[in-house]
């Protein structure tokens, strides 16, 4: 089999998530499959020691990070970058910086971040696609996208523009790996390369069966608490009749407080803060299901697979790519994004009916093992690897490239 050697890059968030989850599993699932990959990784909590032109600047093109790049291929030799998240600390310099170096170049998309200002497709409190098409997203500035400020809106904005009119997507982008086939269809109405981008669900860490006479009645939310992610709107769901049971909410974000006020004279409603991965999945394994009600379009949503792996099923709202996973009655329930009446019969019927519990819950397992197996994920990872070395090599950008794949028996 082929042995590729791959420099994994990833610029963490303050607040942890599921792309910074998926992004260590990858990197230990690929280990296990035989793979040198190395992660270099930075974190949003150097932010604070940055000042705001520069970390402007870094966001578009980070000459720190192309140095960086540079120092670690002359150390060691690799045959192509996956990169997960460059923002906004190392920017899409890099994949401009690896390709001159003749190595393939792969990019995650996980959200709408090379297409919106904020990422999200989602301002004040609607889904908004104004940007998607667009050679810039100056709608993004003119509505305060990121962070409520025009100043801070313009940088992603900037980067965004930039980085198209140079090319970076077209010409230094050997492929490209979407989370979810609506993700791949919207970066395709946005103009990126159809023939390049590839649907592979993300890679998780592993699940655990629980009997299900031993989980507790419980649904678990696990989420950012941010406006698009909806736990405001099932927080109210929640509390619009008595519950045979507890929901509980792991994870932090803005909206922390305001929930927590929401919900302080609910004893049914229980906080867990930000757990482990390992303490998540525990949390998962005993639940009796899990939970995602989001009003924007998910572009895939890593806990509904984390509960297939432990055969718990899922409620999910059907936006974006968030469903793809889920089939109604199968091995999970499905309702419509912010509809008050469907979330509320969904969460009763998987609180008080024990058997339709236990039955989906059995299905989702089946569902996990024939979709979301690691090896199923390994394996599609490395046909995307050797696409994207396969196109390096029909297109160099300099001759005398020293990165070359070698095939290796393991």
């Amino acid at each position: 089999m082929t042995m590729f050697r791959v420099l994994m890059i990833h610029n963490r968030y303050k607040t942890p998530g599921g792309e910074d989850i998926s992004t260590r599993a990858e990197v230990e699932l690929m280990r296990a499959h035989g793979h040198d990959v190395d992660l270099w990784e930075t974190s949003n909590e150097q932010i604070s020691g940055t000042g705001n032109a520069a970390l402007a600047l870094n966001a578009i093109w980070s000459k720190s990070a192309t140095r960086e790049l540079r120092r670690r291929l002359a150390a060691k030799t690799y045959d192509l970058v996956h990169v997960q998240n460059s923002f906004p600390l190392l920017s899409p310099a890099i994949l401009v910086e690896a390709a001159k170096q003749g190595l393939a170049t792969v990019q995650h998309l996980r959200n709408y971040r090379h297409l919106c200002a904020n990422a999200s497709l989602f301002r004040e409190g609607r889904i908004c696609h104004d940007c998607a098409q667009a050679n810039w997203p100056w709608r993004g500035i003119l509505h305060k996208c990121y962070r409520d400020s025009r100043a801070a809106s313009a940088v992603p904005a900037v980067s965004v523009a930039v980085h198209r009119l140079i090319g970076t997507y077209a010409k230094y982008v050997d492929a490209y790996i979407a989370n979810s086939d609506y993700v791949r269809s919207v970066h395709i109405a946005g103009g990126f390369p159809a023939d390049r981008i590839r649907r592979r669900y993300s890679a998780f860490t592993p699940g655990r069966q629980v009997p299900f006479g031993e989980r507790r009645r419980e649904i678990l939310c696990a989420s950012r608490l941010s406006e698009e992610k909806g736990i405001d709107h099932l927080i109210r769901t929640w509390q619009l009749q008595p519950r045979n049971g507890k929901l509980a909410i792991a994870g932090s974000g803005p909206m922390e407080a305001d929930l927590r006020h929401l919900a302080e004279k609910d004893p049914s409603i229980v906080f867990l803060g930000q757990l482990s991965t390992e303490d998540l999945i525990d949390r998962i394994a005993h639940s009796r299901a899990v939970i995602n009600c989001c009003l924007w379009e998910e572009p895939f949503g890593n806990t509904p697979v984390e509960g297939f792996a432990c055969g718990v099923p899922a409620i999910v709202s059907n936006g974006g790519g968030l469903a793809e996973s889920v089939t109604h009655e199968e091995n999970g329930l499905i309702v419509a994004p912010g509809n008050i009446n469907q979330l509320d019969l969904a969460i009763a019927r998987l609180l008080d009916d024990d058997s339709l519990a236990a039955d989906l819950g059995n299905r989702a397992l089946i569902t996990h093992r024939e979709q979301f197996h690691p090896n199923i994920i390994a394996a599609q990872t490395e046909q995307i690897y050797d696409q994207a070395l396969r196109h390096r090599q029909d297109k160099p950008l300099r001759q005398g490239g020293q990165h070359k794949c070698q095939d290796t028996t393991l």
